[in-house]
C-alpha cells in the first residue's frame, strides 16, 4: 500500500495535483492529515521509530549546505517555542 501511495506520486502526477480542483486538491488534504496523525500515533508507540525518525533529522547538523535552515528553524523555535517572544500574546 505504501509503495503504491510513494510510486504513484510521480512527478507528473504531482504536477497534476498542484493544477487539480479546489476540491481535489482539499481531499488530498484531508488525506494527508490522517497520514500525519497515524504518523504521530506511531512515534508515540514505537521507540524503534522514535530512534530512527530522531537519527534522519540528527542527519542535517552534519552537512553545511543545511546551516541557513538550521540558523532559520533556531531563531523560530526562539520566537515561537516555550518561553519565546510570541507565545500567549507576547510580542
Amino acid at each position: 500500500m505504501l509503495t503504491d501511495l510513494l510510486t504513484g506520486l510521480s512527478e507528473n502526477g504531482l504536477e497534476k495535483l498542484k493544477a487539480a480542483e479546489p476540491a481535489e486538491r482539499e481531499r488530498l488534504a484531508r488525506v494527508m492529515v490522517s497520514a500525519m496523525e497515524l504518523g504521530r500515533a506511531l512515534l508515540r508507540e514505537s521507540p524503534e521509530l522514535r530512534r530512527a525518525f530522531g537519527e534522519a533529522h540528527a542527519e542535517f547538523l552534519h552537512h553545511p549546505e543545511c546551516r541557513a535552515l538550521l540558523a532559520e528553524a533556531r531563531r523560530a523555535y526562539e520566537q515561537f517555542g516555550p518561553g519565546g517572544s510570541k507565545e500567549a500574546g507576547r510580542g
